[in-house]
């Protein structure tokens, strides 16, 4: 298969910004493009980034898996799953994608480029995250694979153990009982598309204030991001009641050590 040089041109920006460059740029230019492309110019399945997403997504899970049993020695099997369970899943690969800007460089069917399936083209850059995996490990081995999951995937593991990605409504729930001494109530302001494919636009409230919304694919997913925004906003909240309280503390604190002078 050929490439064309608009094409070159494009894989070569790409490789900019996943900082590594193919030996072979076949396996990158298969590795973004989507079966459904390829049904619509008569390609045969292996043009397409299908075989590529799975050896990914194979590497991947060993990488992660074998990161995060030597780092968390202590951790049991379950710990271990539930870490790896969000490193990997489609919402954090899809996040990562977008970072990458790689619906740009992706190329789909007709069908998915419509608005219409947004949703669907959600995983479909999350899959192809997976074939980008697959096809640095067969152009470039195992180690070159390893230090782009470590830059991109991994990195992510801080923001969960820092508290930024984590079980938000829970997280809310139990600040509101003890800063509020009050609960969460969730409300349904939207629902979108019909009953196999519906989209939820959630709104939650603290003591009857809405503190934050959220928009998912079914009421669970939309909550957490609720919940997310609700805590964003209950940091700065804190940070800048903090702020206040440090800044009177010091003017007090320096009015009167000029006193004693």
């Amino acid at each position: 298969m050929s490439i064309s040089a608009k094409r070159q041109l494009d894989l070569c920006r790409f490789e900019r910004k996943i900082d590594y460059r193919f030996q072979n740029r076949l396996l990158i230019h298969n590795a973004l493009i989507h079966k459904s492309y390829a049904d619509e110019k008569g390609w045969n399945h292996v043009s397409c980034n299908e075989r590529l997403e799975l050896l990914g997504d194979a590497v991947l899970d060993l990488v992660v898996v074998e990161y995060l049993y030597k780092k968390y020695p202590n951790h049991t099997e379950g710990q271990i799953t539930k870490l790896k369970g969000f490193l990997v899943c489609g919402d954090t690969l899809f996040r990562l994608s977008e970072r990458l800007e790689m619906k740009e460089f992706l190329l789909v069917g007709r069908e998915l480029q419509s608005s219409e399936n947004a949703r669907k083209l959600k995983t479909v850059l999350a899959d192809a995250f997976e074939a980008i995996i697959g096809s640095i490990y067969l152009d470039g081995t195992w180690d070159k694979a390893k230090k782009f999951i470590e830059k991109n995937v991994l990195e992510e593991l801080t923001e969960l153990t820092t508290g930024k990605y984590y079980n938000y409504k829970s997280a809310l729930q139990e600040i509101a009982q003890k800063e509020f001494k009050s609960v969460p109530e969730y409300a349904v302001l939207k629902e979108e598309g019909p009953e196999h494919c519906k989209y939820f636009n959630v709104s939650v409230s603290v003591n009857g204030k809405e503190m934050g919304r959220g928009k998912g694919d079914n009421k669970k997913e939309a909550e957490q991001g609720a919940a997310r925004e609700a805590l964003k906003k209950i940091r700065e909240q804190v940070f800048w009641k903090t702020m206040k309280y440090s800044v009177t503390s010091w003017f007090q604190w320096n009015k009167k050590g000029r006193k004693r002078k």
